[in-house]
């Protein structure tokens, strides 16, 4: 199968917010963003060693891409430029982007430098709720960052929402969308916050000094979500995911389609040739392996995924969004039935209506989406 997707991975951050337990690195000093910067030149002269690549979808994402410095962000794409090649006519090239570090200077540069996408990191719009998360941002910051790209020529902005977040009520949540909406965003990421167990929120939790919300209570938020943004002429495409028609992340649905990418960068995973690979994490042992090994990707680990594997990612995958997964598509990539593996789970879960079968695809239901993880293990076929 062709690759046509690539994820860049720029870890640095200005800070780290309570609820964040990504491969990040606080931003110290700026030799670590050039030093990591000689590394992933180096790391993607060894990857893409045999010419330019053609990408339907490039995506860079991290931490805080812009976090860097103009010049630094410059730099970033020179090289971008100088091993890959973006579809002409609907090729899709996003940066993730936060509050607070955009300005019109950066945002120019890179829209000239071919990005068409934005994902910006709202996650609320409420002042007290964003120091609460530990967000540097303010709301103003928000509605600057788009103004500013709007001004630079980016009409594709997508904006990341949280909810079930300390001390969060429906009417704060609410509120925080509206506010969100009158930005006219072309696409919403919205996530329940996740307690992990590195994040400053997960010590909280085991230290008595934060009380997570209650699954009634997030499902509550997630039902208002989805009737405020389909009522706004939002779709749900994914589970987490809404969008203006024609504006859906084609990156993200190269994931849940289980097709293969790129990843370069520290702790960047990629997907090739039936083989995932991860490489090397913290950003000093990444930096380190192609200084001394500059003749050596950086990998940390590799899997070469099994038939079982794939059909299990296919499915969890898959069913994670509206579309659902393609009983003809199954048939061909597996050469056998989705019936023939999956039949019992399959009238199982349809009894339960939790998935249905519309059009020769296999979707789930708005109740089987709330109650994904439940459906999801149903296809898992290796203990």
């Amino acid at each position: 199968m062709k690759v046509e997707a690539c994820y860049i991975h720029i870890p640095f951050c200005p800070h780290k917010c309570y609820y964040c337990d990504f491969n990040i690195f606080v931003m110290q000093q700026d030799k670590y963003v050039d030093q990591y910067l000689d590394a992933l030149e180096q790391e993607m002269l060894l990857r893409f060693s045999t010419g330019k690549v053609r990408l339907h979808t490039l995506y860079v994402g991290g931490g805080t891409p812009t976090a860097l410095s103009l010049d630094q962000l410059g730099r970033l794409m020179e090289m971008v430029h100088r091993f890959l090649i973006l579809d002409d006519d609907h090729g899709e090239f996003t940066v993730e982007a936060n509050p607070g570090t955009l300005d019109p200077m950066k945002l120019q540069l890179l829209h000239d430098a071919g990005v068409n996408r934005l994902s910006i990191g709202a996650q609320t719009m409420d002042r007290e709720i964003l120091k609460r998360i530990g967000r540097l941002h303010q709301p103003e910051d928000v509605v600057e960052a788009v103004h500013w790209a709007r001004k630079a020529g980016f009409h594709n902005i997508s904006l990341d929402l949280m909810f079930g977040l300390p001390g969060q009520s429906e009417a704060q949540l609410c509120a925080s969308m509206e506010e969100l909406l009158q930005l006219a965003p072309t696409h919403l990421s919205v996530y329940d916050l996740q307690i992990e167990e590195g994040a400053l929120f997960g010590r909280w939790v085991r230290e008595g000094r934060l009380e997570p919300g209650t699954e009634e209570q997030e499902a509550g938020m997630y039902e208002l979500i989805i009737q405020l943004l389909e009522d706004r002429g939002y779709h749900q495409y994914e589970v987490s995911n809404f969008a203006q028609k024609g504006y859906e992340s084609q990156h993200n649905l190269v994931y849940w389609r289980d097709q293969p990418y790129y990843g370069v960068g520290t702790g960047a995973h990629g997907y090739l040739d039936g083989v995932r690979y991860a490489n090397l994490q913290p950003l000093q042992k990444y930096i380190k392996a192609l200084q001394m090994n500059p003749a050596q990707l950086p990998l940390a680990e590799t899997h070469q995924v099994t038939i079982t594997e794939a059909m299990e990612e296919t499915m969890f995958l898959g069913l994670r969004m509206k579309e659902g997964v393609s009983l003809p598509s199954f048939a061909e990539r597996f050469q056998r039935s989705i019936w023939e593996i999956y039949a019992d789970p399959i009238r199982e879960l349809q009894e339960q209506g939790l998935i249905v079968l519309e059009n020769e695809h296999l979707r789930c239901t708005p109740r089987g989406m709330m109650l994904g993880n439940e459906v999801y293990m149903r296809f898992l076929l290796t203990s």
